[in-house]
């Protein structure tokens, strides 16, 4: 069965506000009348359909669309009224285009599109993604959009740590190949109600210092180690910041120990504790036998990372 269609559309093909149509479906036959609103090629909320027989008003809500296509197997007896709406252009959707993080700094500078100038943007709908396809949700307050094109969030320590695990290498992907994203929830521009825009939001990133440590305590009284490093960071999920089998003491008469205790979390950007188990007590009490820096034959202490220690 051959089906017929017509499209309601601007001359000039712009989008417009698509509210409801009335239907009379009663005269002769079973035919379905299918309405559907369109939006760049693509249908956009959900089609609605008035069966043979019967007659109503199919409300679509304040639809953006560009056309409303309608379709019937016969269009012969079915009758239109009250296209309702508003064929005003409709004020411009807010997008995001990219995004630029500096890793020293902990600036995110976002870029878009019809961004409410002066208006509020809602920092907690912004995920970025990166390692290993993992995501981290940011919490910072809001934030006032600067231009029509253009917000920046300033991370704090803590959301640094964490955003810097996942964005973790100078350019567009992550170590592990991930490209980086940033995700924009629905309502990210407060003002324009601005809908979720979650892909193709590239991030290039830079100023990526590696993590590295610079020294480290042991107290034989508790059996914890602390070391402080410089720009330490995080990965998304519990205990799993620091690799702890990658790190190898070196102690009395140039013996050395590589622990098996379980991996920890960095408490900072400059700091990680590892309370060693009872095999790494024991093992290393025997190589770290003197207070100091040095064991009872000499022997300077040494804390090696191997690679992959952290993110």
């Amino acid at each position: 069965m051959a089906i017929e269609q017509f499209t309601i559309a601007r001359a000039d093909a712009a989008d417009f506000t698509f509210n409801s149509i009335y239907v009379d479906n009663q005269g002769a036959g079973p035919q379905t009348v299918t309405v559907t609103g369109y939006l760049d090629g693509a249908p956009t909320g959900s089609a609605q359909q008035v069966v043979g027989g019967a007659v109503g008003t199919l409300n679509f809500g304040s639809l953006r669309v560009d056309e409303v296509r309608v379709s019937s197997s016969d269009f012969s007896s079915v009758l239109f009224d009250n296209f309702s709406g508003d064929t005003n252009p409709p004020t411009p959707i807010p997008t995001i285009v990219s995004a630029t993080y500096d890793a020293y700094a902990g600036t995110l500078d976002v870029t878009g599109t019809n961004i409410t100038n002066g208006g509020t943007i809602d920092v907690s709908k912004v995920t970025v993604a990166g390692q290993g396809g993992a995501t981290y949700t940011l919490t910072s307050a809001s934030v006032t959009a600067s231009s029509t094109t253009a917000f920046s969030v300033a991370l704090n320590a803590a959301y640094k740590i964490a955003v810097n695990g996942l964005l973790n290498k100078n350019g567009t992907t992550a170590v592990s190949g991930t490209p980086f994203n940033l995700e924009a929830a629905a309502g990210w521009d407060v003002s324009a109600s601005a809908p979720a825009d979650l892909s193709g939001n590239g991030v290039t990133v830079s100023n990526v210092i590696a993590p590295s440590i610079t020294s480290a305590t042991y107290d034989a009284a508790t059996h914890v180690l602390t070391v402080t490093g410089a720009n330490l960071v995080g990965a998304i999920g519990a205990n799993n910041d620091i690799t702890v089998s990658k790190l190898t003491l070196t102690g009395e008469g140039g013996s050395s120990y590589t622990l098996t205790s379980s991996n920890v979390e960095v408490t900072s950007a400059t700091s990680f504790s590892v309370t060693l188990n009872a095999t790494d007590q024991a093992a290393v009490e025997q190589i770290l036998n003197k207070n100091g820096a040095s064991s009872t034959g000499g022997t300077t202490y040494n804390l090696a990372a191997a690679d992959d220690w952290t993110p």
